[in-house]
């Protein structure tokens, strides 16, 4: 017979007292027949394979426990006893704490209880762990472990011979590799070589099993948990059990992450940052520019890189940079006029009124501050404090503002002034005192080009017609039937705004005047002319508060030219009262005349009464012969009456005009304005028929008092 071993085919010879089993290879044969018989060896067969305990994880910290599953199959048809199981362990990276496998060694026995009274049977197997711990300095990123079956009896303690491997403490596994297809294999034949990983010649009780070391990242720590747009924060570190040289990656997202996977995938990269001594940092980190108006918030985790092959070795650390917004301000260009005319600048200007425009709140937060520079940039004048941010400015002068947030975030604008020229206004009047009713004209001089003149009342500012423009030359603009004394003043608005009002030039009196009465040539033509009207440049007065003559004086709007000089008289109430001629007044050539007179001066100013008669009956009260009345308050005071010398010719049966001015002017003359007092016209005729005038009763008086 050729004895032979059914399962591997090994040469009988080649083991030690081999058993054989016989049996009968067809069910018909019998004792008396010649059957075919075969013959098979009784194998001792046991196989081992290491995995991670069920809820162990592959992924591991230095430092961590990690537990294994040995199991002992027994393949082949003899218990098994006195199982000598050998774990690798080299006592600095995987360590073994826990008292158990001591050497690495652990024995299976029926007599010390964890087989059963027949030992492992045949198609049993048998699992017990292994707890070691990572060695806190291991730098590798993996560590393999291997188990092996070192040695095993048989249930009749006889050493017995593995049929598909070799039982040692010799690590070195034929086939196996881990994550190979012989990692955990248990049906391997042990020819192959060490660790090509081949499943079909793995030795079957040897087998390894992978751990993969993670490096825990405990913390990360940042110089900068907010900063401003277009600042870096400047450093972020990472506190990390990875060994020296090893890398943690700092990448960002904008919304908070909890799946580990997730974080290590899908981030947007900061910078790298190289482990020394448990940390690892990098520097002037930039994050995208915020241009909002609201804060930016990146969420920062530390990870691991590169991604370590473990699918569970995924730690990270968070830290939450905020990117805050530089304020909002807007650059300010206004435009102002200059306070003076010709200054070309303003002076005193309260910079803080444009802060709001420029977008600064008109309540600072808190830790905000606001600072004002002289010119472009900050490195001028800083003229915040002192006087508080107010300046002298002239045209195109700039001002750089800088508000600092309550961000501590800065930002600068500029704040450029225009200023414009005031327009000129040179003006006259034509007179700024005029009578009651009269006229007057406002001369603006060289009235710009494009700048508009506005008349305005300024008693109740009230606009007198529309506003004119000025064309370069002079502008004038007429006041007529003016009745009270009034403060006009002239706003000139130029094409950019700036505005000036002249007040003082334009003030205009209008007082009430009186006006003589003696007949002119605009009442007919046969009539002298005594210019006595306003256009011909007659006599008037402003009428003053107790200066008179006479009891009464009332207001004209002009000169009352009549042919019987009773215009005044005929005009509101009849104050020709101030001289008295009689009926029987005797006017003779060469002689003297008394004519009584009532004068009133109340007031502290020494006044004048002067007179002429226009003897020669020519219309014509300037001639020097015909001035007949001259006094001096101050030297003589005012009589009762005056003496007038009458020339040896006179005119006959022709009416004469006789006036009378009481004013504060010396030398006055019959026509013309005179500020003060009054005047009173007279017409007398004298009847010298017979060359002798004596005193009769028909002498014809006009205009005067009987």
């Amino acid at each position: 017979l050729d004895f032979s071993c059914k399962k591997l085919g090994n040469f009988l010879a080649s083991f030690a007292q081999p058993t054989f089993n016989a049996f009968e290879s067809t069910t018909d044969c019998r004792d008396s027949t010649c059957c075919a018989i075969q013959v098979e060896e009784a194998c001792f067969d046991l196989a081992l394979d290491k995995k991670l305990e069920a809820t162990q994880s592959a992924s591991v910290s230095p430092g961590d426990d990690v537990t294994y599953t040995i199991t002992i199959y027994n393949q082949g048809d003899y218990y098994a006893d006195s199982i000598l199981i050998k774990d690798y362990y080299n006592g600095t990276d995987l360590v073994n704490n826990s008292g158990l496998w001591v050497g690495g060694d652990t024995l299976l026995t029926i007599a010390d209880g964890q087989l059963t009274p027949d030992g492992l049977a045949p198609g049993g197997m048998y699992s017990l762990d292994i707890t070691l711990t990572i060695g806190a300095m291991v730098s590798a990123d993996s560590l393999v472990n291997y188990a092996e079956i070192a040695s095993a009896r048989d249930a009749s303690q006889i050493d017995s011979r593995d049929k598909d491997s070799t039982p040692d403490a010799t690590n070195n596994d034929p086939g196996g590799a881990s994550n190979s297809a012989a990692d955990n294999e248990i049906l391997g034949d042990g020819t192959g070589a060490i660790g090509d990983g081949i499943a079909s010649t793995d030795e079957d009780d040897h087998d390894p099993q992978v751990i993969y070391i993670c490096p825990d990242i405990s913390d990360i720590m940042s110089s900068d948990a907010a900063i401003c747009t277009g600042e870096t924060v400047a450093s972020l570190s990472a506190t990390t059990t990875s060994a020296d040289g090893e890398k943690i990656a700092f990448v960002y997202f904008t919304s908070p992450q909890t799946v580990a996977a997730d974080i290590y995938t899908n981030g947007t990269g900061l910078d790298t940052g190289t482990v020394a001594s448990t940390t690892a940092t990098i520097t002037n980190i930039a994050f995208p520019a915020n241009t909002g108006t609201t804060s930016e918030i990146y969420y920062v985790y530390a990870i691991l890189d590169p991604v370590p092959n473990g699918l569970t070795c995924r730690p990270y650390q968070e830290i939450v940079v905020t990117v805050n917004p530089l304020p909002t301000l807007v650059a300010q260009t206004p435009v102002a006029c200059e306070d003076a005319s010709g200054s070309g600048k303003i002076d005193n200007v309260d910079l803080t009124a444009l802060e709001t425009a420029i977008g600064i709140p008109g309540t600072l937060p808190v830790g905000a501050t606001v600072a004002w520079y002289e010119g472009t940039g900050t490195g001028g004048t800083d003229i915040t404090a002192g006087a508080g941010s107010v300046a002298d400015v002239t045209n195109g002068e700039v001002f750089t503002i800088e508000y600092t947030d309550g961000n501590s975030c800065a930002n600068t604008t500029t704040v450029t002034y225009t200023i414009n020229s005031l327009p000129s206004i040179t003006l006259t009047v034509s007179d700024t005192t005029i009578c009651n009713g009269g006229s007057a004209t406002i001369v603006i001089e060289n009235a710009e080009n494009g700048v508009f003149y506005q008349l305005v009342d300024n008693s109740n500012n009230m606009t007198m017609g529309s506003a004119v423009e000025g064309m370069g030359a002079d502008l004038n603009i007429n006041l007529t039937g003016l009745v009270d004394s009034v403060v006009y003043r002239i706003e000139a608005t130029n094409g950019v705004g700036c505005k000036v009002d002249l007040v003082d030039p334009a003030i205009i009196n209008v007082p009430d005047c009186d006006f003589g009465d003696l007949p002119d040539a605009n009442i007919t033509s046969d009539n002298p002319d005594y210019l006595t009207t306003l256009e011909d440049g007659g006599p008037f007065h402003y009428i003053i508060p107790g200066l008179k003559l006479g009891a009464l004086v009332d207001g004209d709007l002009n000169g009352q030219a009549n042919e019987d000089a009773e215009g005044d008289d005929l005009d509101g109430s009849d104050d020709e009262d101030g001289v008295s001629f009689f009926s029987s007044l005797n006017i003779v050539p060469g002689g003297i005349v008394r004519l009584p007179i009532s004068v009133t001066n109340s007031t502290v100013t020494n006044a004048h009464l002067e007179a002429w008669i226009d003897w020669n009956g020519n219309g014509v009260l300037d001639d020097a012969t015909e001035k007949v009345v001259d006094i001096d308050e101050s030297i003589t005071g005012f009589p009762t009456y005056v003496t007038i010398n009458v020339p040896t010719t006179i005119a006959n049966m022709t009416p004469i005009g006789v006036r009378f001015r009481l004013g504060y002017d010396d030398n006055m003359t019959p026509s013309g304005k005179i500020e003060s007092g009054e005047v009173e016209d007279y017409l007398i005729m004298i009847d010298c028929a017979t060359g002798v005038c004596l005193p009769i009763s028909n002498t014809i008086i006009r205009g005067t008092k009987d």
